[in-house]
């Protein structure tokens, strides 16, 4: 019998943390993050965020003007999980380049180089001339910020000019990632009220 009673609550508290991966997975847990980015491109970008490598996602900012004047852009990502950022640039006429620096504030996300800080640069980035992941490669360096016919962009320290290996008809499609965690305050109303469930079961 008492074999029985320690297994009937062994289960119960496996299923209590069954259900908190659960809710997890499906998103009850929220996050709070910001992206925010400055650009600039030789003609033209925009850039959006997708959860697929492939599909073209949500535009958030775009270049208004010419690459003479960088352009700021910022959205909030409240579900956690995985993103891709999109930034399809088009040259007009060479010579082409491509240059950004993105945050993200929030202790909950991270790029794919394990910091909040994003640069463009030819080891964070994949790029291709057909599409958003389609036979991607890494760019080429142009040169770092300050170098070239395009001058010093004080808002983007670090950042490297980069382009496609091949300009085929001057389109680039720059691909990064970054992840998104629940929030941890987000989960405690949640995993305390499961636990509380799995003591009284178990008295």
């Amino acid at each position: 019998l008492i074999l029985l009673w320690e297994s009937l609550v062994s289960s119960t508290r496996i299923a209590s943390v069954a259900v908190l991966a659960s809710l997890l997975a499906s998103g009850v847990a929220h996050a709070q993050v910001t992206l925010s980015g400055w650009a600039s491109c030789d003609d033209a970008f925009q850039a959006s965020i997708s959860t697929s490598p492939t599909t073209a996602g949500t535009p958030w900012f775009n270049s208004v003007a010419t690459w003479q004047t960088p352009v700021f852009g910022s959205t909030v990502i409240t579900e956690p999980g995985t993103y891709f950022l999109q930034v399809r640039t088009q040259d007009f006429g060479r010579p082409e380049m491509f240059l950004a620096l993105f945050t993200l504030a929030g202790p909950d996300a991270t790029f794919a180089n394990g910091t909040q800080e994003l640069r463009t640069n030819i080891i964070d980035w994949v790029v291709s001339t057909e599409g958003f992941g389609v036979n991607t490669t890494a760019p080429n360096l142009l040169g770092p910020n300050g170098t070239g016919p395009w001058g010093t962009f004080a808002n983007m320290p670090g950042a490297d000019y980069i382009w496609a290996p091949q300009y085929a008809n001057g389109i680039a499609f720059f691909t990064a990632s970054f992840t998104v965690v629940p929030a941890p305050g987000a989960l405690l109303p949640l995993a305390g009220g499961l636990f509380a469930f799995s003591r009284r079961r178990a008295r």
